[in-house]
C-alpha cells in the first residue's frame, strides 16, 4: 500500500533542521519504498546543499513559488512553500518538522478529511528527562479536534529513538589508525571564537595538531599551519567523512548524530536559543553521555564542552588538558557508540506509532 507523506519544515538552525529532515525522508522511503514524500519549506538552499544540487538564484526560488518541484531523491520532492495549495495536495499523514506550524483553516479541513489524516509533531532530539513523559502523548486541537502525536527522538527505549547508520555502516570504525604524532581534529562550527583562542594557545605550545574546518571560515580565521580547509560533502558521505579524524566539533542536531555514531571523541556546539534553554539540554546530554567517565576526565571534558559553547571563565588550556587523555576518550566514545546503537530504530518506532506495518 502506497502512503503520501508531507513534511512540513520551517528552517531555523539552517543545516540542522534540513539535515534531519532529509535523513528522515531518506530513512523512511529505505524501510517504505512504495511511499512518496513532499517537503515543504521557506528555505530549500540547505536542502540543495546537504543534496550537492546547485543553490538557486533569487528568481530561481521566486518560480519556486508556483506549483515547481524540486526531486531531492526518489519519490520524494521539495517546494519551496507554506503548505500545499489544495486539500488533495496533503498527504495522508502529516509530519510538522520541530513545530512547524500548520495554518488553523488547513487543521479544519484536514481534521475532516476521508480517509484520516495523520498528524505527527517530531521534536527536537534531547536528553532531557521529560522527553520520556511526553513521548507517544497526543493532544487534541482545541479548534479543530484534530488529534496530534508527540514524537520526541531520544537516547532510550521510552523515547522515540535516533536516526541511524545509513548505507554506509560497514565503513564506520573501519579507517586506518593514526599512527603519527599528529592530532586530526575536524571542525564545523557556528562560532570560530572559541577556536580563534584554540590557535592562539597551540600555536604558542607548537602542539602536533590540525583543525580542518569544514565550511566558510576564510573572513574568520587567520591564515596558520594550523587550519586547513575540509570541503563539504553531500549528507550522504558525511559518515564516512568523519572517520578520518581523531577528534569531531559538530554543530546543530543532524552532525551531532552522526558524531556519536563514529565512535569518535566529539564535542558538540549546540544551537543557542536567546532564553538560554539550551545550557539545560546541552547539560543534560553531556550527564549522560559522560556517566562512565572517571574523574578527572569527566569534569575536564566538560569544561571543553562549555569552552567550545561559550561559556565564560573557562582556561583555554582546558582542550590541551583533556588530550592526554586520548585512550579514556577514545575507549569511551566506542562504548558510547554500541551503547546507543540499539536506539537507533527512529523509522521503526514512528512507523509503529502510526501503525504501519
Amino acid at each position: 500500500m502506497t502512503t503520501k507523506i508531507t513534511i512540513l519544515c520551517q528552517i531555523i538552525d539552517n543545516l540542522g533542521d534540513a539535515g534531519v529532515t532529509l535523513r528522515l525522508a531518506r530513512q523512511w522511503l529505505h524501510q517504505r519504498p512504495s511511499d512518496s514524500i513532499e517537503i515543504y519549506t521557506d528555505n530549500i538552499q540547505p536542502f540543495l546543499i546537504l543534496s550537492d544540487l546547485p543553490v538557486l538564484s533569487n528568481s530561481d526560488q521566486s518560480f519556486l513559488n508556483t506549483d515547481c518541484s524540486i526531486h531531492l531523491l526518489e519519490k520524494c520532492k521539495i517546494f519551496l512553500k507554506k503548505e500545499p495549495n489544495t486539500i488533495d495536495d496533503w498527504g495522508d499523514i502529516v509530519i510538522e518538522m520541530f513545530g512547524t506550524p500548520i495554518s488553523h483553516i488547513w487543521k479544519s479541513l484536514l481534521a475532516h478529511r476521508t480517509p484520516k489524516v495523520q498528524w505527527v509533531n517530531l521534536e527536537y532530539l534531547s536528553a532531557e528527562k521529560w522527553v520520556e513523559d511526553f513521548h507517544g502523548y497526543y493532544s487534541i486541537d482545541p479548534e479543530s479536534k484534530w488529534q496530534q502525536l508527540f514524537f520526541f527522538p531520544g537516547f532510550s527505549n521510552k523515547t522515540g529513538g535516533l536516526l541511524g547508520p545509513e548505507n554506509n555502516t560497514n565503513l564506520i570504525n573501519n579507517a586506518p589508525p593514526n599512527n603519527s604524532q599528529r592530532l586530526n581534529i575536524f571542525v564545523f562550527a557556528y562560532d570560530f571564537e572559541p577556536l580563534k583562542k584554540w590557535l592562539s594557545f597551540f600555536e604558542y605550545t607548537r602542539k602536533p595538531i590540525t583543525f580542518h574546518v569544514s565550511g566558510n571560515f576564510e573572513s574568520t580565521l587567520k591564515d596558520t599551519s594550523l587550519v586547513q580547509k575540509t570541503p563539504f560533502v553531500p549528507q550522504t558521505e558525511f559518515d564516512t567523512l568523519l572517520q578520518g579524524f581523531d577528534y569531531l566539533l559538530v554543530r546543530g542536531e543532524d552532525s551531532f548524530v552522526r558524531a556519536q555514531l563514529s565512535g569518535k571523541p566529539f564535542i558538540w556546539q549546540i544551537y543557542p536559543t536567546n532564553d538560554k534553554t539550551h545550557w539545560d539540554k546541552l547539560e543534560a546530554f553531556y550527564s549522560l553521555y559522560a556517566s562512565d567517565l572517571p574523574e578527572p576526565i569527566r569534569s575536564l571534558w566538560q569544561q571543553v564542552w562549555f569552552f567550545w559553547n561559550g561559556k565564560q571563565n573557562i582556561n583555554t588550556n582546558c582542550l590541551n588538558k583533556a588530550l592526554a587523555y586520548n585512550d579514556t576518550l577514545t575507549a569511551h566514545a566506542l562504548n558510547w557508540k554500541q551503547k546507543i546503537l540499539p536506539e537507533c530504530t527512529l523509522i521503526q518506532r514512528l512507523h509503529k506509532a502510526l501503525g504501519l506495518f
